[in-house]
């Protein structure tokens, strides 16, 4: 179900975009193709490509018991879990994210971490027209479901029952802090990737100085954190995203990439806790 997932990601994004490169093309083609194939601990998708390509769910979100089992023996049921998902082969990343990481590298610096580490960076190897540095960071389940209000940084609804098979998946997005270093300063701006998209939700400038030590892009509480970026009027919001898209590089394919790596990523990680806990109780 991850890589599904991921493969429509990718595909929305060059559905929506129009893409012309042959590359791209190939990249949905592929995505559509897969999109029905894909089955991942037992849950098969039925719906539409047009239906699949228009939601995606992060891994994160959603998990389900897979079978009964005898509550006593918590090895065991790891080592179930464990085996379901490494057979469903979604420890290494599919064609389609690798495809968008080579292409986006010749732009960005992917740091993504040893393992335990679900922080990604990323850095623009050119700066800016004013010779601003631009890089960003996000945590692989920062997620936010679409209908979800006033969302954390963990959701507690980690076991829930299986959805209707008919029922569409709701789309997640993934927050990151994008921030741009000039003279000492730093701007740094909360964002979403929704839909392949860049959405600044804030913005503030501090001092480099006045970064939380450790905590790239927090700001300390005590100082200002910027208007409300609602309340900003329209035309201004929209010339901060067209220097985000333009001048700072998060094109749509970077906003793709963030949402299809933290779904993988976390996906990754989830293996590794599965091993840890059972080497814990074994």
């Amino acid at each position: 179900m991850v890589r599904s997932r991921l493969l429509q990601a990718t595909a929305r994004t060059m559905m929506n975009h129009h893409r012309s490169s042959s590359s791209s093309a190939a990249i949905a083609i592929m995505a559509n193709n897969h999109l029905q194939q894909f089955n991942v601990r037992g849950l098969t998708s039925n719906a539409s490509p047009s239906t699949t390509m228009k939601n995606y769910q992060t891994s994160s979100s959603k998990r389900f018991f897979s079978s009964e089992a005898d509550d006593d023996d918590l090895p065991s049921i790891l080592q179930r879990e464990l085996e379901e998902e490494l057979e469903g082969g979604t420890m290494s990343p599919p064609p389609e994210l690798t495809e968008l990481q080579t292409e986006i590298q010749s732009d960005w610096t992917i740091g993504v971490g040893e393992e335990g580490d679900a922080t990604i960076k990323m850095y623009k190897k050119e700066a800016t027209a004013n010779g601003s540095k631009v890089s960003l960071v996000f945590h692989c389940q920062d997620t936010i479901p679409s209908d979800e209000e006033g969302g954390g940084l963990l959701n507690t609804g980690v076991f829930e029952t299986a959805p209707d098979e008919n029922e569409e998946e709701e789309s997640t997005a993934v927050r990151f802090t994008l921030m741009v270093s000039r003279a000492g300063k730093v701007m740094i701006m909360k964002c979403l990737s929704e839909d392949a998209e860049a959405i600044v939700e804030g913005l503030a400038v501090v001092g480099e100085e006045q970064m939380v030590m450790g905590k790239e892009g927090e700001v300390d509480e005590a100082l200002y954190q910027g208007p409300e970026y609602t309340e900003l009027a329209e035309d201004l919001q929209e010339s901060i995203t067209a220097y985000v898209q333009n001048e700072c590089g998060v094109t749509s394919d970077v906003a793709a990439f963030i949402a299809m790596y933290a779904d993988y990523k976390e996906q990754v990680e989830y293996v590794a806790w599965l091993k840890s806990v059972k080497s814990m109780v074994s």
